[in-house]
């Protein structure tokens, strides 16, 4: 699975580095989702699906899986682009939401632009703020739901990047730690 790739980046990355964080999260998700929906309808094209991760969310949801995550429309619209001032914005009743799943949000919405912020990029919001934790773990739940779902890594496979590097890898012991609890 690809999507371990960026797992094993995202774990050794540093909240120092926000676009690179989320870029990463974002491509590892991306992956996950897209071999979800290729189980659910093996005839459809995983490029189909393009890096709209707030569609694939929607498809996800129609087959009972990540339910607790979820994105607004509204929270896109009134909060990240509109970019309110902080006063303004705490009393939207959705910025709780928001301020709680807003790496998600970034990556549901503007995955294909998020190695551009700072610079001129075509979707994403001029004005921006996000915080970006690195090794989240609000990750691990969405990822150990769909490695289960997916019955991802197999006994049988040699695919598996994260094991091996968990037992062999030179990382950090919070890298295998973060890793070792997507199970």
């Amino acid at each position: 699975m690809v999507g371990d790739q960026f797992l094993l980046i995202y774990s050794q990355v540093s909240s120092n580095t926000p676009a690179a964080t989320l870029f990463t999260i974002g491509h590892a998700a991306e992956l996950y989702l897209k071999a979800v929906a290729l189980h659910l309808a093996p005839t459809k094209a995983a490029k189909s699906y393009g890096h709209g991760l707030s569609g694939l969310l929607d498809l996800m949801h129609a087959n009972g899986l990540l339910l607790s995550y979820t994105v607004k429309e509204s929270i896109r619209d009134t909060i990240m682009n509109r970019c309110p001032h902080p006063i303004e914005a705490m009393s939207d009743p959705d910025f709780l939401e928001y301020t709680i799943n807003q790496e998600l949000y970034w990556v549901a919405y503007y995955l294909s632009d998020i190695k551009y912020l700072g610079s001129e990029h075509i979707r994403a919001p001029e004005t921006f703020g996000v915080t970006v934790m690195s090794r989240n773990p609000y990750w691990i739940p969405f990822f150990k739901e769909l490695r289960q779902f997916l019955d991802w890594p197999t006994q049988s496979t040699f695919f598996d990047s994260i094991a091996p590097n968990i037992s062999h890898g030179q990382m950090p012991n919070d890298a295998k730690a973060y890793l070792a609890a997507l199970g």
